[in-house]
């Protein structure tokens, strides 16, 4: 049996977070953006999980990330409140932001956003 993955990949320092962003080529990098006294949105994992399954070759298309904003400065301008913060990249730039646990605006946005499959390989 392979290894469970993991829904979203955790990122608390400055080095994993750029290696993130400049390794995604074209996939869709959304990042749940949190304060460490207010932690990430568990809430989103279930939807980040169906987004997963619903996605063929979702690895190479979509990035699911929580990044600590306190110890992340490229996101700490997302962060401010307690109501989740849902940034979305492509090509190491931002595309879009959500508010909210808002599940359903959530996944419109992934879905029109999500690169097609095969993207890498034209």
């Amino acid at each position: 049996m392979p290894p469970k993955k993991e829904t979203q990949t955790f990122v608390s320092d400055v080095e994993t977070w750029n290696s993130f962003i400049s390794s995604t080529n074209h996939r869709l990098v959304v990042v749940d953006v949190f304060s460490s006294w207010c932690g990430p949105c568990e809430v989103m994992i279930p939807t980040f999980k169906n987004i997963n399954l619903q996605l063929d070759e979702s690895d190479a298309r979509i990035q699911f990330l929580a990044a600590d904003a306190d110890k992340v400065p490229a996101v700490k301008q997302h962060a401010g409140t307690s109501k989740p913060r849902f940034v979305f990249y492509k090509a190491g730039k931002v595309v879009g932001e959500i508010h909210g646990a808002n599940a359903p605006a959530i996944v419109k946005f992934i879905m029109e956003n999500v690169p097609a499959v095969n993207v890498d390989k034209e």
